[in-house]
């Protein structure tokens, strides 16, 4: 009898893991996609709308914030030159918000960097 009881854990676990590695494939699909969707790869129209409706502090943030560690290159060059061209195009100086005065403004650099990269 404790056989039985054992089999039916390890079937459960199974069944578990089963389910685990579908939802795991199924957001690393949604991830990885090329097609645009609204929250795994926005088109270049939805970020450009997002950002230009965002207000000069939160657009300040977004220029000094961390982006997607784990995508590529080339997913956050389409986000970070989009926040570029709308801090340049408000004229903004992200700089004289207190809480972001400390803050080093690296995209550009970045930007130029992967546009070299591509060049080679």
């Amino acid at each position: 009898m404790p056989d039985l009881v054992d089999g039916e854990r390890l079937r459960c676990r199974i069944i578990t893991m089963r389910k685990l590695l579908l939802i795991s494939a199924l957001i690393l699909t949604a991830c990885t996609s090329t097609e645009y969707n609204d929250f795994a790869n926005p088109s270049p129209e939805n970020l450009k709308s997002t950002y230009g409706g965002l207000n000069d502090y939160r657009l300040c943030n977004s220029y000094f914030g961390p982006y997607a560690l784990l995508r590529n290159k080339e997913f956050n060059y389409r986000y970070i030159k989009i926040v570029v061209a709308e801090v340049k195009k408000r004229n903004l100086d992200c700089n004289s918000f207190p809480e972001l005065s400390n803050k080093e403004a690296w995209m550009v650099d970045w930007i130029k960097e992967y546009e070299e990269s591509l060049e080679q």
